[in-house]
């Protein structure tokens, strides 16, 4: 067994990589800190470049899901459509208003319900795990992770092999 901690390392790292990517982690701490940024913004055309990157994240997240989610059975992307067209909706109002200069009361207004969706728009979760991809995901790399640590423990205290 001692000659294997580095198989079940490798294993804990794919599935723990798979958890990451599926669960949309990384895409959730990338959102929340985007609509951070945003609600600081003191113009529009900063506003549109938040709302920018929050497109980005989402399509970054579909993208980097598509294939796992080919292989996980009754993976759902709901979630990152209702998500998009959320931010959409908010990018379509903004971009015709970027270029005026007068700063009219439709400029003001559009800033105004941005910088509210900024603040109360709550995202929906970006995970495409299902219950059972979950539980399995998580097990697998709690076992592996531990097989890894005490094969590799065995291995330091049992000395060189002979």
């Amino acid at each position: 067994m001692r000659r294997y901690w580095w198989l079940f390392g490798a294993i804990a790292l794919l599935a723990g990589a798979y958890y990451a990517i599926m669960s949309g982690y990384l895409t959730e701490r990338e959102i929340a800190l985007t609509l951070k940024h945003g609600r600081r913004q003191a113009s529009l055309g900063g506003q549109y470049v938040d709302l920018s990157k929050l497109d980005h994240a989402i399509n970054k997240h579909e993208q980097r899901t598509v294939t796992l989610r080919s292989l996980t059975p009754g993976a759902n992307a709901d979630s990152i459509a209702e998500a998009r067209s959320a931010v959409r909706e908010r990018l379509e109002e903004v971009e015709p208003l970027l270029n005026v200069s007068d700063g009219g009361p439709a400029y003001h207004e559009a800033f105004d319900r941005t910088e509210r969706f900024f603040r109360l728009w709550r995202p929906p979760s970006m995970s495409c795990l299902t219950p059972k991809a979950h539980a399995w995901s998580t097990a697998v790399f709690w076992v592996s992770f531990a097989l890894a640590a005490l094969s590799g423990l065995v291995r330091v205290l049992a000395g060189p092999e002979d």
